[in-house]
């Protein structure tokens, strides 16, 4: 199946990432995930506010294993929704379990109002913290 060979190559070039990086997940952080992330939380049914990074990876892994098993069970091919899903989930399942320690808990978000003001977080935030020295 195709689906262990994914997993498998985003399992090797994010541990080679992090090995050459010298990260070590920390216990007990607390992460926010957005942007993506945020969408397969809801995609997944995950609660948004505060999860378990354990407990996100066991769901996302559920969620994987209910959709190949129902795609089987159906007799046809993925829909396109069902592959993106299913490489969007594999992806995070490999990046949380490698970078985010068991113990930590993550929340996911996506809206945010700061000061009475408005505003949706992209996978640009990144840049613009690290840019401006907010983050490193």
């Amino acid at each position: 199946s195709v689906i262990p060979s994914i997993e498998e190559d985003w399992n090797k070039t994010l541990t080679k990432f992090i090995e050459e990086s010298g990260y070590q997940p920390q216990p007990n952080a607390s992460v926010v995930a957005i942007s993506g992330c945020f969408h397969s939380a809801m995609a997944v049914g995950l609660n948004t506010e505060l999860e378990l990074a354990s407990d996100v990876i066991g769901k996302l892994r559920a969620f994987v294993d209910q959709t190949i098993e129902r795609v089987r069970k159906s007799g046809q091919k993925p829909s396109k929704d069902d592959a993106l899903n299913l490489a969007a989930n594999l992806m995070l399942i490999a990046l949380y379990s490698t970078v985010v320690h068991p113990t930590s808990t993550m929340r996911f978000r996506r809206e945010w109002v700061l000061d009475g003001g408005g505003f949706i977080t992209t996978w640009t935030v990144g840049w613009f913290l690290q840019h401006f020295g907010i983050a490193q």
